[in-house]
């Protein structure tokens, strides 16, 4: 009896050891470049996912953070496959979407499979392919010479099962800085003045006569 309950036991927890490793192979591939800027000047933050042959989402919980001192969102814009579509129509039109923003992460969205009206079940987001990220954001025109700002995004989904992993699906960081500014060699300086004294003393001098 002890036995069998013990293979049971060992058999629930292999299931439960390969769901896991299920979930976490589902790990989408994310890809984003740093950018570089000017104070007060646009940068655009771009994520590119990768959805694969097909993922489908009941319920996702996405998020985007940055430093509102260094850095204003100004837009963003989705794309699939190369073609601009508007995200948040879609969302709103096929469940039930809430955002917020200045908070911490400064921008989330939260998004159910479920109709807004009725609460009744919808059929999952499905997505393919590559989908475009792209935000906009504003330097700060205090921005620090040299320095490095994160800008950071996350996603995680439940599946068209509704199993959601515990950490996120996609991760990604990207750095938004400003150029450093080139320091004159002390050596530099140095000769240009010794140069400048010479020329004072061995200038043309006009003569009486």
């Amino acid at each position: 009896m002890r036995s069998t309950t013990r293979q049971r036991l060992l058999g629930h927890i292999g299931a439960l050891l390969l769901g896991c490793a299920a979930l976490a192979a589902r790990a989408t591939p994310v890809t984003t470049t740093d950018v570089t800027g000017a104070p007060g000047q646009p940068v655009d933050v771009v994520f590119d996912i990768d959805f694969g042959t097909l993922t489908q989402m009941s319920s996702f919980q996405f998020s985007l953070d940055w430093d509102p001192t260094l850095l204003s969102l100004t837009g963003a814009s989705v794309t699939q496959g190369g073609t601009p579509f508007d995200a948040l129509s879609a969302l709103s039109s096929n469940g039930l979407l809430s955002t917020a923003t200045s908070g911490n992460p400064q921008l989330t969205a939260t998004w159910f499979a479920i109709d807004p009206a009725t609460f009744a079940q919808l059929p999952p987001l499905a997505l393919t392919g590559s989908v475009r990220l792209d935000f906009s954001f504003d330097l700060a025109r205090d921005f620090p010479a040299g320095a490095s700002s994160p800008v950071a995004l996350s996603l995680v989904w439940s599946d068209e099962n509704g199993f959601q992993p515990i950490d996120p699906q996609v991760e990604a960081t990207a750095l938004v800085s400003t150029a450093s500014i080139p320091e004159t060699p002390t050596a530099w300086l140095v000769l240009m003045a010794l140069a400048l004294l010479v020329r004072s003393r061995t200038g043309p001098r006009s003569h009486a006569g």
